[in-house]
């Protein structure tokens, strides 16, 4: 059923957003409950979300976040009343000149990447206008917390520092319990720069300065191409169903931060061995090297960059 009356909402308490109006897992075969289909994303207190359409019962809103569109639980205690767009942007810092406060880093409930409103700051605490059940609440915050007045400068050492701020953040796919799977962890990072990427691993592949295709090349040359973007800006690798930061190279051996949940390690005279890392790891691009899901930077097909085109770059 269509949604009558403002159709922006602002997200209250960390949500999970459902590819269908079911809290019912979807799993392909063989089963990993880890890896929940139904999960597309999680929604993180301060988004704004447009709801399109609820079911009939009234359970189920199915709302457009910008990065993703699902369902979410109507009385799961999350969603803000309802709010026409300027009052919308308003409430959350996003209209100029009004001060705004960027996350950092997660601080109780609030995450990374996240903004609101800046009511005041002094040397003792900041005071933000966050979403609450029945309209904005101001919420005090001690000075130490880690949030910033401006949006950070997109410097490749800001961006380094800040995809090491999460390292070894729990993995999860889809958002599961609010954890961060490969596409939201650098959705994240990016949006504490005030740049907003896609949520999915393959889009966001196709953003940045410009897109280079990888798949055709061999290892080498693949490594010639990614050393030399590096140098020109930010640059994100993708392979089918992972995306990373590059973090560059030292002693011949490639780097890259990723949110991830698994690899492959080859056993002699055996099936190759699944390992576990669920977390945000810096990890080689030799992992998976003779195992049937082959190297990542074998796999790698597709980079990102984020930086001065080839022709204005100094």
């Amino acid at each position: 059923m269509a949604i009558e009356g403002p159709p922006l909402r602002p997200v209250v308490n960390e949500t999970q957003l459902w590819c269908v109006p079911s809290t019912e897992g979807l799993y392909t075969q063989p089963v990993d409950l880890d890896f929940d289909r139904n999960r597309c994303a999680s929604l993180h207190p301060g988004e704004l979300v447009r709801a399109l359409r609820r079911t009939p019962d009234d359970a189920w809103l199915y709302v457009d976040a910008g990065h993703s569109v699902g369902w979410v639980e109507h009385g799961a205690a999350a969603l803000g009343p309802a709010l026409e767009p300027a009052a919308a942007r308003a409430q959350l810092g996003l209209e100029p000149p009004a001060p705004r406060a960027w996350m950092t880093n997660d601080f109780e409930n609030l995450r990374a990447g996240s903004s609101f409103a800046l009511l005041t700051r002094d040397d003792d605490r900041s005071t933000l206008s966050v979403p609450g059940l029945d309209g904005a609440i101001e919420r005090e915050l001690p000075i130490e917390a880690p949030l910033s007045t401006t949006a950070l400068p997109f410097t490749q050492r800001a961006v380094f520092e800040q995809a090491f701020a999460l390292l070894e953040q729990p993995y999860g796919w889809g958002g599961r319990e609010g954890q961060r799977d490969c596409s939201r962890y650098l959705y994240d990072l990016f949006a504490q720069f005030d740049l907003r990427l896609a949520r999915n691993s393959g889009v966001q592949a196709q953003l940045g300065t410009r897109s280079v295709d990888l798949s055709s090349l061999d290892e080498a040359s693949k490594r010639a191409k990614i050393h030399a973007a590096a140098r020109e800006g930010v640059v994100l690798l993708y392979m089918p169903g992972h995306i990373m930061l590059y973090l560059g190279e030292d002693g011949g051996i490639d780097y890259g931060i990723s949110a991830l949940s698994e690899y492959l390690v080859p056993c002699p005279g055996g099936p190759d061995t699944v390992h576990r890392l669920d977390q945000v790891a810096v990890t080689t691009l030799e992992l998976g090297r003779g195992t049937e899901r082959t190297a990542f930077i074998e796999r790698i097909s597709r980079m990102a960059v984020f930086g001065p085109a080839p022709e204005s770059a100094p």
